[in-house]
């Protein structure tokens, strides 16, 4: 008995890559409550009828709740480019063993 509502943003662009942010209420039509279930993020690359990344457009960013999500996106790709690198060496020593 619940309705699930998905609210979406673009947080970043890149030259063909987009962070997608979506949060996800669920919503008690009986009770008329509403409680955040999750959040996630989605990295997106546009494609041409190729199948080959294209540029996309710049991120207009102009209100301070647009800025925000921006920062942190960059916070997050760039915590992601340390994980990787760290797993990367992970692996390759796990591989030596």
């Amino acid at each position: 008995g619940e309705l699930g509502i998905f609210k979406a943003s673009i947080n970043y662009v890149g030259n063909s890559s987009m962070e997608v942010g979506i949060k996800v209420v669920a919503e008690n039509l009986r009770k008329q409550t509403k409680r955040h279930t999750n959040t996630c993020y989605f990295t997106m690359v546009a494609l041409d009828d190729d199948g080959k990344p294209v540029k996309v457009r710049p991120l207009d960013l102009k209100t301070e709740e647009q800025k925000r999500r921006h920062a942190e996106a960059l916070f997050r790709k760039e915590q992601n480019k340390e994980y990787n690198a760290k797993h990367k060496e992970f692996k390759s020593k796990s591989k030596k063993s």
